[in-house]
C-alpha cells in the first residue's frame, strides 16, 4: 500500500545512514582492539608474537585510515564496503592465527566468535545479510582449516565450533527481532509525525475558521433585529446592541438584573414557569405576548424564546426577545377589518332570512285576525318561524364574536349543509355549489362556529378565484391513517374526516402556494383583502388537532384538504371537559307539578306572557320588574318561593347583583338565569355565584317547565 511503501522507503534511507555510522564505529573498534589483543599473543604464543603483531598493526592502520577518511567525507557511503572488507580481513587474520598455532584449544576461537558477535551486534543489517556475511567468513575459515590445518583433537574442534555457531545463531535471532522492532518503531514514528503535521494543519485551519465564525457571529448578532442575551444566575450577560434598545437601558445592562425585572408584575409568574420548563425539559420554550415595563415608564409587548444552554461550565438561559407591539396593533386592526368584511358578507343573506321569517309571522297573525275558527295551526307555524329567527340571531352573535364558543361533538355533514345555505346567498349565481358528502361518517370534537368559519373562508376564496363562474365542490369522506404516511406525512395514525374544498378557478403557482398560510399575504388588490383568511383557517385547523394541505396549479383550480380527527367515545358521550351544559332534556319529575315562582324581568310583555303560561301549568306566580323589587317580594314571602326566574340585563342593580343578594338571604334558593345573551365565561361565573341553571331567550315552554320541575324535585 502507498503508506507502507513510503514507510519502507524512509526506513531504508535511515538504515543506510545508520549503517554508515555503525561501520565507522566498527573500523574504530578494529583500530583500537586489534593491536590491543597482541597481549594474548605475547602470553600464549610468544614465538609468534612478532608475526602476529605485524599483521595486527597493519589491520589497525587500515581501520584508522578508513575512520579518518570517512570523517573527512561527510555523508559518504563507501565506508560500508570498506568496513565489510575490514571484517573479512580481521576474520582471515584470526583464521591464519588459528592454523598457525595448530591447536583447537587456542583462545583465537574466542577472537573469531568475538568478531561475529561484534559484527552482528554493531551492524544493523537485515538478518539475511548478516547471515550471509557471517556464513561466508565461516566457510572461508572452514576451507582454510581443511586445506592447511591439522585435524588434531576433533572433539575440541566440534565443541569450539558448536559454541561459536550457537552464539552466532542466537545473535542472528536477536538481530532479526531487533530489525523488526526498529522497522516498526520507525513506521510508528513516521505515522506519529504525519499525524502531528496533520493535526497542526487542522489546528491552523480550525483557528482560521473559528476566527471567521466568530466574526460572522458577531456581525449577525450585533445587527440582529431581536434582542439576544444570556441570563446567568439571574443576571443579563453578553447582550447584543438590540437588547439595550428593547429593554430601554442606555447604561450597562449587567447592572439591571435579570429579564424578569423588566416584565410587568402580573406576567412574571408566566415567565418564571417558562424558565422552569426550559430547565427541566432542556428544550426551546416560546413565551408569547410578554408586556415589558421599561425604566423610562414606557411599555412594550414582546415575544420571547428561551433555550437552556451550557455557559462557562454551568446552566444558563439564552434569550431571543422580539418586539411585536407594532405587529400586534396591525393584527388587531386587520382582524377587525376581516371580521367586519365577513359580517358584511353575511348580512345580506341573514337579512333575507329574517325578512322571510317576519313575513311568515305577520302573515299568519293577519290570518288569525281576519279568519274565524281555530287558529292553532297558524300559531304552530308562527312558533316555528320564531325558532328559526332565534337560531339565526344566535348564529349572527357567534359569527360577530359577541358570544364565546366552545367545542362540542358535531356532525360534519350537517354543519356543511348549514353553512352552504349562507354561502349560496353570498356568491354569484354563475358559481355552482356541488356537495359530495359521504354517509356514515364519525363525528368530530370542534367549535361549530369556527368549523363553519373554515368552510366559509375557503368558499369566499374560491368565489374570488372564479370571477367568471365555475363549480365549487365540497366533499367529505372518512380516512384511516396507519403506517403508510407517504402522501400526508404530518398525520399521526388514527381515524380522520377529510373535508375537501375544490374550485375550478385560476389556480396558483408554486411560489404563491408556498405562502398562502402566511399572515397578511394576499394576491388581491389593495383594499380587497387582508391576507388573514387562510391564516385564520390554518390556525383553527391546528387548534383542533388537524392538518390542512393545498394542491393547486395555474389554470387548473385549487383544492384544500382538511383532516380533522374523529372524536373518541369519551368525547362523544361527555362533550368537551369543562363545558357547561345549558339546555337540559325535557322530562317530567313525579311529585313536582306545582309551586311558587318569582318572575323578575324589566319587560312587561315578557312578565305577562310567562306568568300566564306558568299559571296555566298550576304554578303560583309573583312578578317583579327590577332587582330591588324582586328582593322586596322575596323578603315578603319568607321562604315561600320555590324557584326564581331572573333576567340578567336589567336597569338598577341588574341580575347578577340581585342573584348575589338572593343567595345571601337564602343560600338554598333556586335561581334560573334567563338571558338573551351571555358568554361562556359569564355562564361559569353565574353558576359559580349560585345560579342553578342558565337558559337563553327565547326558550321553549317545555324547556323551562322541565328545569323548574327538576329543581323542585332536588329539594332544598
Amino acid at each position: 500500500m502507498p503508506h507502507n511503501s513510503g514507510c519502507n522507503h524512509g526506513f531504508d534511507q535511515e538504515q543506510r545512514e545508520l549503517l554508515r555510522k555503525r561501520f565507522r564505529l566498527l573500523v574504530l573498534l578494529g583500530a583500537v582492539f586489534v593491536p590491543f589483543f597482541s597481549l594474548v599473543d605475547f602470553i600464549y604464543y610468544p614465538e609468534y608474537w612478532d608475526q602476529f603483531l605485524g599483521c595486527r598493526l597493519q589491520i589497525a592502520g587500515v581501520c584508522a585510515s578508513l575512520y579518518l577518511a570517512d570523517r573527512s567525507r561527510l555523508g559518504g557511503q563507501w565506508i560500508i564496503g570498506a568496513g565489510l572488507t575490514v571484517f573479512y580481513m580481521v576474520g582471515i587474520c584470526i583464521t591464519w592465527m588459528i592454523i598457525s598455532v595448530n591447536s583447537h584449544g587456542t583462545p583465537y576461537y574466542a577472537g573469531l566468535t568475538l568478531l561475529f558477535v561484534g559484527f552482528c551486534v554493531i551492524i544493523p543489517y537485515e538478518t539475511i545479510r548478516l547471515a550471509f556475511h557471517v556464513g561466508a567468513l565461516y566457510l572461508i575459515y572452514l576451507a582454510a582449516l581443511a586445506l592447511f590445518g591439522d585435524s588434531g583433537n576433533i572433539r575440541l574442534f566440534i565443541v569450539q565450533n558448536v559454541f561459536m555457531l550457537a552464539t552466532v545463531a542466537i545473535l542472528l535471532v536477536a538481530s532479526f527481532h531487533d530489525f523488526r522492532r526498529r522497522r516498526k518503531e520507525y513506521c510508528l514514528r513516521s505515522e506519529l509525525d504525519a499525524a502531528r503535521r496533520q493535526l497542526r494543519e487542522y489546528a491552523s485551519v480550525l483557528e482560521e475558521r473559528v476566527a471567521e465564525s466568530e466574526a460572522n457571529y458577531a456581525t449577525v448578532v450585533n445587527n440582529a433585529d431581536v434582542a439576544i442575551f444570556v441570563q446567568d444566575d439571574g443576571i443579563i450577560s453578553f447582550p447584543n446592541p438590540r437588547t439595550a434598545e428593547i429593554l430601554g437601558c442606555d447604561c450597562n445592562i449587567r447592572n439591571r438584573g435579570g429579564f424578569v425585572d423588566f416584565v410587568q408584575e402580573e406576567e412574571r409568574p408566566r415567565v418564571i414557569e417558562a424558565y422552569r420548563k426550559a430547565s427541566e425539559e432542556k428544550g426551546v420554550v416560546n413565551i408569547d405576548s410578554v408586556p415589558l415595563k421599561r425604566p423610562d415608564g414606557s411599555e412594550l409587548l414582546v415575544a420571547v424564546t428561551v433555550v437552556m444552554i451550557d455557559w462557562h461550565g454551568k446552566k444558563a438561559l439564552l434569550h431571543f426577545v422580539r418586539d411585536i407591539s407594532e405587529r400586534r396593533r396591525l393584527e388587531a386592526e386587520l382582524l377587525q377589518a376581516r371580521k367586519m368584511e365577513a359580517i358584511g358578507t353575511l348580512a345580506g343573506g341573514i337579512a333575507h332570512d329574517i325578512n322571510n321569517i317576519l313575513h311568515i309571522i305577520t302573515g299568519y297573525v293577519h290570518l288569525i285576525k281576519t279568519r274565524q275558527g281555530d287558529g292553532t295551526g297558524y300559531l304552530a307555524k308562527i312558533s316555528d318561524a320564531a325558532d328559526r329567527a332565534s337560531a339565526i340571531v344566535r348564529q349572527l352573535l357567534l359569527y360577530s364574536r359577541k358570544a364565546e364558543s366552545r367545542k362540542e361533538v358535531i356532525d360534519v355533514n350537517e354543519h356543511i349543509v348549514t353553512v352552504c345555505g349562507l354561502i349560496e346567498r353570498t356568491i354569484p349565481r354563475m358559481v355552482t355549489i356541488e356537495l359530495r358528502l359521504q354517509d356514515g361518517l364519525g363525528r368530530i370534537l370542534a367549535d361549530p362556529v369556527q368549523f363553519e368559519q373554515i368552510v366559509m373562508n375557503l368558499a369566499v376564496n374560491a368565489r374570488d378565484a372564479m370571477p367568471n363562474g365555475g363549480t365549487l365542490f365540497i366533499e367529505t369522506c372518512g380516512v384511516v391513517v396507519s403506517g403508510e404516511k407517504a402522501r400526508y406525512p404530518d398525520l399521526e395514525s388514527g381515524r380522520y374526516i377529510r373535508i375537501r374544498v375544490t374550485d375550478t378557478g385560476c389556480g396558483m403557482d408554486e411560489v404563491t402556494r408556498s405562502r398562502i398560510f402566511d399572515p397578511f399575504f394576499t394576491t388581491k388588490e389593495a383594499g380587497k383583502g387582508t391576507g388573514l383568511g387562510l391564516a385564520n383557517v390554518y390556525g383553527i385547523v391546528k387548534k383542533h388537532g388537524g392538518y390542512i394541505y393545498c394542491a393547486s396549479s395555474l389554470g387548473k383550480g385549487t383544492s384544500f384538504s382538511i383532516f380533522l380527527p374523529v372524536a373518541d367515545e369519551d368525547a362523544r358521550s361527555g362533550g368537551e371537559p369543562g363545558s357547561v351544559t345549558v339546555a337540559q332534556e325535557s322530562r317530567d319529575i313525579p311529585g313536582a307539578v306545582s309551586g311558587t315562582v318569582l318572575l323578575v324581568d324589566d319587560e312587561p310583555s315578557i312578565l305577562e306572557v310567562e306568568k300566564e303560561i306558568l299559571e296555566a301549568n298550576d304554578y303560583s306566580v309573583h312578578t317583579a320588574s327590577s332587582g330591588e323589587e324582586a328582593l322586596e317580594v322575596f323578603e315578603s314571602r319568607k321562604g315561600g318561593v320555590d324557584v326564581v326566574i331572573l333576567d340578567l340585563n336589567m336597569p338598577g342593580m341588574g341580575g347578577y347583583r340581585c342573584l348575589e343578594e338572593l343567595k345571601k338571604r337564602d343560600p338554598e334558593v333556586r335561581v334560573i338565569i334567563a338571558t338573551g345573551y351571555s358568554g361562556h365565561s359569564k355562564e361559569k361565573n353565574l353558576l359559580a355565584a349560585g345560579a342553578s341553571e342558565v337558559i337563553h331567550k327565547p326558550f321553549q315552554i317545555n324547556e323551562i317547565l322541565s328545569i323548574i320541575r327538576r329543581l323542585q324535585g332536588q329539594g332544598r
